[in-house]
């Protein structure tokens, strides 16, 4: 029997969630769809709060090798531990976080990457005990990302007995807040032979040599993925494919066990109202134009279920997180982007008719003018529109649930508010 205790609100380590019971969705038969595509080296895209970081913690857990010895305990009552595949608990598993990179400061962008870098091979390092102390201070030195990678694994190859699994989080999470706020310099970061795209090319090379034979980035924008097309070609963005449409999020069948299991005795119609009331607030996102289901936020969705009273199924005074507000002025600084007046008209349209028909941007480039197509994409990726439907040639947006709606296209509408005042 579950509890309220019991929900896994803002937890993200899959090992800490299984070994405290805590409640899971198991996702893990698409470890099982990934490979069965033989994909090796993929990115994958969802807005904020959908379960990214969950995740890649999963598959850190299921791939590494030393947690082989945890499969059963770990993976033994969900569908990959039922249905395991041959590679796991086969690789050394590389982990880098790039989420707290802080954009602002332009300045000192390389170097926080580079430190990022380096934190994900301390721990890579430490796990598998390569090279001592000494040996490390040489890496420590090295100011460039690229290099940072690249003579690490030019001091352990020949030190290794498995391949290596490169596991990213977050991967364009930086490059997300510089689009918002200093648009005119993603360029100079991303593109030609910057940093970050001499970093990918670096593990391009090491998947060449078969050093690096499995790749997972996920991040919320394709905003880099433009610097990578040369540097980092060999990847298959698998956001938009319906069969993995489900991955990271709930459907409602899932959220109507989990109203079942977290409150025993419940009856039919006060679940039903529960059911009704939460699709209405957090669910209605879809991500590819071909798959039917729509997907609930979990962090909104979690949040939700653990602050409902177990005893009069009271529901929380505040349906938002303030946390998800918290994003506001970044997202909102998205309308400033290069013709605001063309952003504008493309929010009015949406506020008025519910919807925007236009083509999905799939890779940002720098190379042409930032288009009407490409903000409403933004948008998107973000979480502030969904797929409604396919038209021909294009797809019809529309704002995914009330929550999205109360809490950013309210202040959408206060900026065309405003713009109109200015304009007299």
């Amino acid at each position: 029997m579950k509890t309220q205790k019991d929900i896994p609100y803002g937890t993200s380590d899959f090992r800490s969630l299984i070994q405290q019971k805590m409640y899971y969705v198991d996702k893990t038969r698409f470890i099982e769809e990934m490979e069965g595509g033989r994909y090796s080296f993929l990115f994958f895209l969802r807005p904020s709060g959908f379960g990214k970081s969950l995740l890649l913690s999963t598959l850190n857990y299921y791939y590494g090798i030393q947690y082989k010895d945890e499969f059963d305990s770990l993976f033994g009552g969900l569908y990959a531990g039922k249905n395991p595949t041959d590679t796991r608990n086969s690789y050394y598993v590389m982990n880098f976080d790039f989420s707290e990179l802080n954009a602002s400061a332009l300045e000192n962008i390389m170097a926080d990457f580079n430190d990022a870098v380096l934190k994900g091979l301390i721990a890579f390092n430490n796990q598998y005990k390569f090279l001592d102390q000494e040996e490390f201070g040489k890496i420590c030195k090295n100011t460039y990302p690229s290099f940072t990678l690249a003579d690490y694994t030019t001091y352990i190859q020949h030190k290794l007995k498995h391949n290596i699994m490169i596991l990213i989080d977050e991967y364009d999470s930086f490059t997300n807040d510089t689009l918002s706020y200093h648009f005119t310099s993603l360029a100079d970061i991303v593109s030609k032979n910057a940093f970050v795209r001499t970093f990918y090319e670096v593990i391009k090379h090491l998947t060449g040599q078969g050093t690096v034979s499995k790749f997972l980035g996920t991040g919320v924008l394709p905003i880099s993925l433009d610097s990578m097309s040369s540097g980092f070609n060999i990847a298959t963005d698998i956001s938009g494919e319906a069969k993995f449409n489900e991955m990271a999020g709930f459907t409602a069948a899932e959220v109507k066990q989990m109203v079942y299991d977290f409150f025993p005795g419940i009856t039919d119609s006060a679940a039903d109202t529960i059911m009704k009331d939460a699709a209405d607030w957090y669910n209605g996102s879809l991500f590819s134009a071909r798959a039917k289901t729509k997907i609930y936020n979990p962090a909104m969705l979690l949040r939700f279920i653990s602050k409902i009273n177990p005893g009069t199924l009271a529901y929380p005074r505040d349906i938002v997180d303030t946390n998800v507000e918290s994003d506001f002025s970044k997202i909102n600084n998205f309308i400033g982007i290069q013709d605001r007046d063309q952003n504008l008209e493309a929010v009015k349209t949406i506020l008025k008719t519910g919807t925007y028909n236009t083509q999905l941007t799939r890779i940002y480039s720098f190379e042409r003018n930032f288009t009407v197509e490409d903000f409403i994409s933004l948008l998107y990726y973000n979480g502030l529109l969904t797929i409604k439907e396919p038209l021909d040639f294009v797809l019809s947006f529309e704002i995914p649930n009330y929550v999205i709606k109360e809490v950013y296209w309210r202040f959408f509408c206060e900026s065309v508010e405003e713009n109109r005042e200015d304009n007299g």
